[in-house]
């Protein structure tokens, strides 16, 4: 019995409104493999988009002039790095190529000033035919679903579970992370500068002073 006409507590993810009285029904429940196939392609998709904008997110501030080069290298190069290592050790696919996922071919953009620079490192779902007329991921989807689930979920180093402990320790960590790394580094250089400036500055006050002496002691002269 229910309290209720919407029946959600049967099947996981499943939810039955009851819409008239009858003495018998009978439903039939089957997957649905084009919706399954389609939504987790998507998902991929998303994740490929979303590492593609990190990726130019590095390169474009590698080409402003008013950022440390040095460290923005460093973040990108890690970034990289872990995305392109091995996940899921004991699982069927261990890398993003073996599902189908390759680097894309380097892209000249333009930041807001105009001015041009080159985007390296960006990836893409291979389009090619892999077997039965299909791409490699889409032939993975529908073939071999468990093997790629346990890629990403694997949780001793799956997929997710490195992206997540890199972003949390590698990226941010506030002792060694490569984010407050480089925030420290650029601090300290501009540390570095505040005091060179300082310095010309009271060298410029010291010269400024020592001529306005001398100035001072040659118009003495002058007018005696």
């Amino acid at each position: 019995t229910s309290a209720s006409n919407t029946i959600s507590d049967i099947v996981d993810g499943l939810t039955i409104n009851l819409t008239s009285a009858s003495s018998s029904c009978t439903i039939t429940i089957k997957k649905d493999d084009a919706t399954r196939s389609s939504v987790i392609k998507e998902d991929i998709a998303s994740i490929v988009k979303k590492y593609n904008s990190i990726i130019n997110y590095f390169d474009l501030a590698h080409s402003s002039t008013e950022t440390n080069v040095s460290q923005i290298s460093f973040l990108k190069a890690s970034f990289e790095k872990n995305m392109n290592s091995n996940f899921n050790s004991d699982g069927k696919y261990h890398t993003l190529l073996d599902l189908g996922i390759k680097l894309s071919k380097y892209k000249e953009l333009a930041n807001m000033s105009g001015q041009k620079y080159t985007s390296t490192g960006s990836i893409e779902i291979d389009t090619g035919i892999y077997k039965d007329n299909q791409t490699k991921l889409d032939h993975i989807i529908a073939n071999d679903g468990e093997a790629l689930y346990a890629f990403f979920s694997n949780a001793g180093d799956g997929f997710n579970k490195q992206l997540t402990n890199f972003i949390s320790h590698d990226l941010l960590d506030v002792v060694d992370g490569a984010l407050p790394t480089a925030i420290q580094s650029a601090n300290d250089h501009m540390r570095y500068l505040d005091n060179k400036i300082n310095d010309e500055s009271n060298r410029l006050d010291l010269v400024k002073d020592k001529l306005v002496e001398q100035y001072s002691a040659l118009n003495a002269k002058l007018t005696v």
